[in-house]
């Protein structure tokens, strides 16, 4: 287990088995007054109970390291978010906003749950909606009945089954591309809002308050940037997972949570918005040592994972600067000898803008001397 919050690692106890061993053989030959050689049968005896002792001492320290916000895991950091009133975000559905063609010369209603299909996955309503008379087409928000991230990505006009034809609608079919399912929240994201959640506490409308409350909104949020362009005036920025920009449901579910009478100060006025991207284009040359050569595959998959770690970190925090240094450090130490990295500048950004990758060509210059 690795520390959080870049804290100092902690022990609570040892668990290393020949400490163990050592500190049982000299207390044994301190109270007999000879000394054990290797193949002494009671020496023998000790280091099992030394093996014994350590896997005791080890679960002693995990017992108590989940006790610990920066460690604790599952079901332990459930029950140190519940003491915080802070509980673990559950699996959300995609959501979608979909276009209905209807054909009423009288209003009538689209009730909650009126099923639209892709495939086998399937979208409902969310809420009873009325429809005037010779309207033509009206937008409506859906979500797909399964939560997680299995309805996710489908792009305008895929989601388009009539799976209950009814009266009056003549087509439906999603306008905005389905987004915002994502699984339980993971140990790490959630430990880092309980670790927040003392800040949600003011009505004074603090920085990291905001980050809180509206990263609470959806568990596919990586970072919330809170600007205030005017005395008075709040602008969250939002950023999704992988550095993805947040979906307009999304968006207005932050909205919502952050414009709760409860949470925004009186005289705050907050809106939410997307990251701003900032694209940036690179060319990248790379040599590997000849010790490699029998290994070229191998070595330039390493190089090509290195490349893609970087553009998602790149991409997931907003105001981290397009910094080629860091995509020069990874190239080497995926095994690379000499790398070139062009522009070789560092690209400062603002608070709500995250850099994503454009143009980004790579070439492999073949073998150089150790």
């Amino acid at each position: 287990m690795t520390a959080r919050f870049n804290l100092p690692e902690i022990e609570y106890i040892s668990s290393d088995v020949e400490e163990l061993e050592n500190l049982g053989v000299s207390t044994f030959e301190g109270l007999i007054g000879t000394s054990l050689n290797e193949a002494d049968p009671r020496r023998k005896l000790l280091q099992s109970v030394a093996f014994v002792a350590s896997m005791l001492a080890n679960n002693i320290d995990f017992t108590g390291k989940q006790t610990r916000l920066t460690y604790a895991q599952d079901d332990y950091l459930d029950h140190i978010g519940s003491e915080r009133e802070v509980p673990r975000l559950e699996a959300q559905a995609a959501e979608a906003t979909f276009r209905f063609e209807v054909t009423n010369t009288s209003p009538f209603t689209i009730f909650q749950g009126f099923l639209i299909g892709v495939g086998e996955t399937r979208f409902e309503t969310k809420v009873d909606t009325f429809v005037p008379a010779n309207i033509g087409q009206i937008d409506i928000v859906g979500r797909c009945v399964e939560s997680g991230v299995m309805g996710n990505g489908y792009l305008p006009g895929q989601i388009n089954q009539l799976i209950e034809p009814v009266p009056y609608v003549a087509a439906v079919s999603n306008v905005t591309e389905s987004f915002g399912g994502t699984d339980r929240e993971e140990d790490d994201p959630y430990a880092e809002r309980i670790w927040l959640s003392p800040e949600g506490f003011s009505t004074a409308g603090p920085e990291l308050a905001y980050v809180y409350h509206a990263k609470s909104a959806h568990q596919g949020i990586i970072d919330v940037a809170p600007v205030t362009p005017s005395p008075g005036r709040v602008v969250l920025y939002v950023l999704m997972e992988q550095g993805a920009l947040p979906s307009p449901e999304v968006l207005q579910k932050v909205s919502e949570t952050c414009n709760d009478k409860s949470i925004r100060p009186l005289t705050d006025f907050v809106t939410v918005a997307a990251a701003e991207r900032v694209h940036y284009d690179l060319t990248v040359s790379y040599y590997l040592p000849e010790s490699a050569r029998a290994l070229q595959s191998y070595y330039q998959q390493q190089v090509t994972d290195a490349i893609r770690d970087y553009h998602i970190w790149q991409r997931s925090k907003m105001g981290r600067g397009v910094d080629p240094g860091e995509l020069y450090s990874r190239i080497q130490q995926a095994g690379a000898k000499r790398v070139i990295v062009e522009p070789n500048q560092f690209i400062s950004l603002g608070k709500h803008q995250v850099a994503f990758e454009r143009t980004i060509n790579v070439t492999f210059g073949g073998f150089v001397s150790d």
